[in-house]
């Protein structure tokens, strides 16, 4: 019998688009409903920021509350900006547009860093006319709700999360284990880390 065994460290995942009150806090509320409804949120540490600093300190722009509210998310993230020790303290940075990519990409400490960085779209199953995720601010609602869509197929998608950026040993050796989306792989994370064996089917919940 192969017994799953997880490391005892977090994945940590930083979300970050212009200014840290639509899109980043946005996929950050969606990420931590995602796996508080699972009853893994103690496998991740969460966060988001903005290139732009001139909106620290506040609550995400209302109508992305609004429409996040619609589908079940509340986004409570104070906006802040995106800051050189980000590089230190998270495993994935994950961008929303060039833009972003960009001026994240300026503030690596060394070029090695540059591996931590993702853009969001990289991770799309179902929108694959999209090449970033546009920012609503001055759209109407449809543009939320796009967002939205946008996200919700990222945080879903087995690419975001895999086994191998968990730690996941089997017999002692890393593997790259997909699951149908991210609730499935969370489910198994749970089983793994009770000591199930690698025969546990994990039925989908969405």
């Amino acid at each position: 019998m192969e017994v799953y065994n997880l490391r005892n460290t977090k994945e940590k995942i930083l979300f970050v688009c212009l200014g840290n009150i639509c899109r980043s806090p946005a996929a950050e509320g969606v990420m931590r409903a995602m796996v508080e409804r699972a009853g893994v949120e103690e496998q991740f540490e969460l966060d988001s920021a903005g290139t732009y600093g001139g909106h620290a300190g506040d609550l995400p722009d209302s109508r992305m509350r609004s429409a996040a509210s619609a589908r079940g998310y509340l986004l409570t993230h104070r906006a802040r900006r995106f800051r050189e020790d980000d590089y230190y303290d998270f495993d994935r940075i994950i961008v929303m547009d060039d833009r972003n990519y960009e001026d994240v990409s300026r503030l690596a400490p060394e070029r090695k860093y540059l591996q931590k960085v993702y853009r969001f779209v990289e991770f799309c199953r179902h929108h694959p006319q999209w090449s970033y995720v546009p920012d609503p601010y001055y759209e109407g609602r449809e543009g939320f709700e796009l967002v939205l869509d946008l996200l919700e197929d990222v945080v879903l998608s087995v690419r975001l999360m895999d086994f191998h950026g968990m730690g996941l040993l089997v017999d002692g050796s890393d593997i790259d284990f997909r699951a149908e989306c991210l609730i499935c792989l969370c489910k198994y994370v749970a089983l793994a880390g009770l000591g199930f064996d690698s025969e546990v089917e994990v039925s989908c919940i969405m």
